[in-house]
């Protein structure tokens, strides 16, 4: 199919389109700021397996959330700790800052009891707030105990007592050792020769009584119920750990662009390469937004999302640009714009088919997928198409606007 777009002379329009979509999602990301996942922000995450009939995923977020926050007041923890619960079929996941034992416990008995549980719960609320009381008191008594005690301390002064040492001279009570020539009653030892008790062992020989182990297949085990609030995962990432990741996000993407930067120097121009590098700037940002303005949590899948838009978007952006050299060579009797519009509408066709048939692949998998998995396929949904427009719509023009004239395409 051939098209006929003006695209490279109606530049200006792109790229006001651009700058508002740009100026959107800076507003966004100062009102709504990221929400950071606990990969990000340091936290706790507790992923929860629920087969209660009354579970319905379209409603339980709400719920859960509410639970969860009344098991920390009820155990006299800052409900403010948590920070949502996503439901889905069968699944819950409750994100909130770093938890510890007491409070993740009292979680799990909340949420048993809510949805009638019949197996129990490690500990029940009263037991929680009770172990609590002791610890507290564990932690507090040592130090009162042990604080008089060194008050005490200047009785060491007392120590001249050691002045009393002539006592020493007595030692020749030490001749009266001789009582140690009482030790032959050590030769009673002998009662050890009674050891033979010891060869009553043959009892051991009765361990056959292992194989009635058999008993154990008692059909109770059958009868047990089944559990129906299941905690299947947790995951807590300290503040450091979190720090490393958004270091790492940040490396990454940033050698990535530095090294296409220089590929696309090589290969076309400067002024190719400047226009790849912004058009990629362009994708981050766009993605960015999308993580605002939706509220998608900032994991750590973020780094995979944004290396494979910067994959993607350049890969399309090179096939217009090495369409771009061989119409140059081609058609010298055309200006570089009209060459440029000529390749974007000569790769059109290809660049649309392999958009499509990419979102067709990540749309059923953010479809059919578990909680974590559309928050890893939303964003990137949104950057291929990002992508798409970049290297349509900007790349080409970009590189018109900056290419000095003279200068030849490699």
């Amino acid at each position: 199919m051939n098209f006929n777009f003006k695209i490279v002379q109606n530049k200006k329009i792109f790229f006001i389109i651009s700058a508002v979509i740009i100026v959107l999602g800076m507003i966004s990301m100062i009102v709504r700021p990221f929400y950071l996942d606990v990969d990000f922000a340091g936290g706790t995450e507790i992923t929860y397996s629920i087969k209660a009939e009354s579970f319905d995923a379209a409603k339980e977020s709400s719920v859960i959330n509410g639970l969860a926050r009344e098991a920390l007041s009820a155990i006299g923890s800052d409900s403010d700790l948590i920070n949502n619960a996503i439901a889905s079929d069968g699944e819950v996941i409750i994100r909130s800052k770093e938890l510890n034992e007491y409070e993740i416990d009292a979680i799990d008995a909340v949420l048993k009891e809510h949805y009638g549980d019949p197996v129990a719960p490690l500990r029940t609320i009263e037991e929680i707030v009770a172990a609590l009381e002791t610890a507290s008191a564990e932690e507090t008594a040592p130090a009162e105990e042990t604080a008089p005690a060194e008050e005490t301390a200047p009785a060491e002064e007392t120590a001249p007592v050691e002045e009393t040492a002539p006592a020493e001279e007595t030692a020749p009570a030490e001749e009266t050792a001789p009582a140690e020539e009482t030790a032959p009653a050590e030769e009673t030892a002998p009662a050890e020769e009674t050891a033979p008790v010891e060869e009553t062992a043959p009892a051991e020989e009765t361990a056959p009584v292992e194989e009635t182990a058999p008993v154990e297949e008692t059909p109770e085990a059958e009868d047990q119920p089944e559990e129906l609030v299941t905690r299947v995962g947790m995951d807590s990432v300290g503040a450091s750990v979190s720090k490393d990741l958004r270091n790492a996000a940040v490396i990454s993407t940033t050698i990535a662009v530095i090294l296409m930067l220089v590929y696309i120097t090589i290969r076309f121009q400067f002024s190719s390469a400047v226009a790849a590098v912004i058009c990629l700037c362009h994708d981050i940002f766009i993605v960015l937004a999308a993580y605002s303005i939706l509220q998608i949590p900032v994991s750590s899948s973020i780094i995979a999302v944004v290396l494979t838009i910067l994959g993607y978007s350049i890969n399309a952006t090179i096939i217009i640009f090495d369409r771009v050299r061989e119409n140059v060579k081609r058609n010298q009797s055309n200006t570089f714009a009209e060459n440029v519009n000529i390749s974007i509408n000569q790769t059109l066709s290809r660049s649309i088919n392999t958009t499509i048939t990419t979102l067709l692949t990540i749309g059923l998998i953010y479809i059919l997928g578990v909680q974590s998995i559309k928050e890893f396929a939303l964003p990137l949904i949104v950057g291929i198409i990002s992508g798409l427009y970049s290297s349509v719509f900007l790349a080409g023009s970009l590189w018109t606007t900056f290419k000095k004239k003279g200068n030849r395409v490699r």
